[in-house]
C-alpha cells in the first residue's frame, strides 16, 4: 500500500519500478507480506569454541557451534526425566576404534514452570555402542562410596576390597555420572559447561571407560 501511495503522490506522470525486491525475503507466505533484506552475519567463535575447534582439527574430529534442536534422544536417560530439554550446541564428534561413535555437546534444559523456569547448561558425552547393554546408572555418590571403602580399609590396615576391573577403574578416576540405556551411554562430570581442557579429560575418560565395560572384549 505504501508503494502504491508513493507512486500516486510523486510519480503521477511517469512510470517507475522498484528493483531488488527479488533478493528480499518475505516474513510470511502472504503475497503482501513484508520484504526484508537479510544481511549475512559474521560468525565469531568464543575463545572456548576456538579451543574446542582446534582440538577437533588436530584430532580429525568434527565440530559445529550451531544450535541443534534435535534433543529427543536424550529423553531416554533417567537424568533428563524431569527436565525440559531445549537444544544442544557446540557438538564435538568422533569415533573410538571406528566402531563406537561419541558426541560431546552443551545441552540446555530448563526446570520449573512458566515464569519460575530456570535455564541450565550441561556438557555431556554420549557413546553409541555396537552391542546393547543392560540399563545401569553409576552416580557420583556411588563412586565416592567405593573410594571411601577402599580408603577406610587402608587406614585400618586391612586388605582393601577386591574390586572388578570396572569398579577399580572408577575408584582410580575422577567421579563421573554414568548412565547406560540400550546402545547408548551418557557421561558427565559437572553440572555446568566444561572448559576446553575439561572436555578433553571427558573424552579421555570415555575412551578408557569403554575398555572396562563388561562384555566389551
Amino acid at each position: 500500500d505504501f508503494i502504491h501511495e508513493h507512486r500516486e503522490k510523486y510519480f503521477t506522470q511517469n512510470d517507475f519500478e522498484f528493483v531488488g525486491l527479488d533478493v528480499h525475503k518475505t516474513s510470511s507466505p502472504h503475497p503482501l507480506a513484508l520484504h526484508v533484506l537479510e544481511r549475512p552475519m559474521q560468525k565469531r567463535l568464543t575463545a572456548r569454541q576456538n579451543d574446542i575447534n582446534h582440538y577437533a582439527r588436530v584430532n580429525d574430529y568434527r565440530f559445529s557451534s550451531e544450535i541443534n534442536w534435535e534433543v529427543h534422544h536424550f529423553e531416554k536417560f533417567k537424568f533428563f526425566e524431569f527436565h525440559l530439554l531445549e537444544y544442544q550446541r557446540n557438538k564435538l564428534a568422533g569415533n573410538f576404534d571406528q566402531d563406537i561413535r561419541w558426541v560431546i555437546s552443551d545441552v540446555t534444559y530448563t526446570d520449573g514452570i512458566l515464569m519460575a523456569r530456570e535455564e541450565h547448561h550441561l556438557t555431556v558425552l554420549v557413546l553409541d555402542l555396537v552391542k546393547e547393554k543392560t540399563a545401569f546408572t553409576v552416580t557420583k555418590d556411588n563412586v565416592r562410596q567405593l573410594k571411601a571403602l577402599e580408603k577406610k580399609a587402608r587406614q585400618d590396615q586391612k586388605q582393601p576390597p577386591v574390586l572388578d576391573n570396572l569398579s577399580q577403574f572408577l575408584v582410580d578416576q575422577p567421579s563421573y555420572y554414568i548412565e547406560g540405556v540400550g546402545y547408548q551411554i551418557l557421561i558427565y562430570r559437572k553440572e555446568r559447561l566444561l572448559s576446553a581442557n575439561e572436555i578433553v579429560e571427558l573424552h579421555d575418560f570415555a575412551e578408557k571407560f569403554i575398555e572396562v565395560i563388561p562384555g566389551s572384549d
